[in-house]
């Protein structure tokens, strides 16, 4: 499930499920108008998975951002084998929190958007409300693999990366 404030944008450009990967993805808008940052995202992709389940309260959502091209393909091994899954648990490399790379339970969710509501929809406080705790990366990988492209100078550093991958 790809969710975006642009999403509606997308879908009228012809960018459906037939050009992105061969998985099971779709493209879903954010659920509030106007938009509000990251928790829309992540409380879209939780309405998502609700239409998905029947058993959603024992579901949980993994979030991450779409411009992170080195987001970790085991997140989720990693995370359950270092410690209980009870509340969210959210990315951390060295120093740097990503509060978008998450999992999230989704019986949680729920409470984080009513609470969302009332901190200004900042991600933070939210995270601090239900007791996140961050899992460091930086054990298991020797560069970030979090770093994502919010301005052109990080898109080349990511571009210049891949092709070393490559």
């Amino acid at each position: 499930m790809l969710s975006n404030r642009n999403a509606t944008k997308l879908l009228r450009l012809g960018f459906q499920r037939k050009t992105l990967p061969p998985h099971e993805v779709g493209i879903v808008p954010d659920a509030f108008s106007p938009t509000i940052g990251p928790l829309g995202g992540i409380y879209t992709g939780a309405l998502w998975a609700k239409s998905c389940t029947k058993n959603v309260c024992d579901s949980w959502l993994l979030t991450a951002p779409v411009d992170g091209p080195f987001f970790p393909r085991d997140f989720v091994e990693r995370v359950k084998s270092g410690q209980p899954l009870t509340q969210p648990i959210i990315a951390r490399f060295g120093g740097d929190i990503y509060p978008v790379c998450g999992l999230w339970p989704y019986r949680k969710l729920m409470i984080a958007e009513l609470h969302g509501r009332q901190s200004g929809n900042a991600i933070r406080p939210v995270l601090s409300a239900l007791g996140a705790q961050e899992f460091d990366f930086a054990t298991f990988y020797q560069q970030n693999p979090f770093a994502n492209a919010n301005h052109v100078v990080e898109l080349l550093q990511l571009q210049a990366r891949m092709k070393l991958k490559a």
